[in-house]
């Protein structure tokens, strides 16, 4: 999905229901990518070791990998801990091209494209507002579906930056593949 389209949030959502299902702590392993904690020369055969010394024992393991994109040859590492471990791996990414999981990942993935929020869902963000669903509706058309945008209280202006930022950094992200 896009940049602030939610998938972090959906990830976060996923840890949440797992530790209430009663998976121990310490067996949902959540690594954020983009953070700043995190070495940007990471290489594929630093992400995997990195991971496999969180996991202590032979118990099944969840691993919730943020914007994997940001590590050069993250699918060969998801899949030798696929390969190596007892995992259950979910993975997020802004501009995850199809090509790059099936050739290591095949027939081993589950693709579930995210989207910014549908009208209803906009709506649902904006229950608490006194404008019409008409005046709601206009401004889902010209500020968009971001939740970031739904959930704030932005102006006009500020929102179109917010969306702008996003569409210049996939963009940017996009031509970037495209020439590596």
């Amino acid at each position: 999905g896009l940049l602030r389209c939610g998938k972090s949030t959906i990830l976060d959502m996923l840890k949440d229901d797992l530790l209430v299902s009663v998976i121990a702590a310490d067996h949902v392993i959540q690594l954020r990518y983009t953070s700043e904690e995190l070495d940007d020369s990471m290489t594929a055969k630093q992400m995997y070791r990195d991971i496999k010394e969180k996991m202590t024992d032979s118990e099944r393991y969840y691993l919730l990998l943020d914007e994997v994109q940001e590590v050069d040859g993250w699918e060969k590492a998801v899949n030798s801990l696929l390969e190596d471990s007892n995992t259950d791996i979910y993975v997020t990414g802004s501009n995850l091209m199809s090509s790059e999981i099936s050739t290591y990942l095949t027939g081993r993935y589950i693709s579930i494209p995210v989207f910014t929020l549908s009208f209803a869902e906009y709506l649902e963000f904006k229950k608490d507002s006194s404008r019409t669903p008409k005046e709601l509706l206009n401004e889902y058309i010209r500020m968009g579906g971001f939740p970031i945008v739904a959930l704030g209280n932005f102006d006009e202006r500020s929102s179109y930056q917010i969306v702008e930022g996003i569409y210049n950094s996939v963009i940017t992200s996009d031509i970037t593949k495209r020439h590596n």
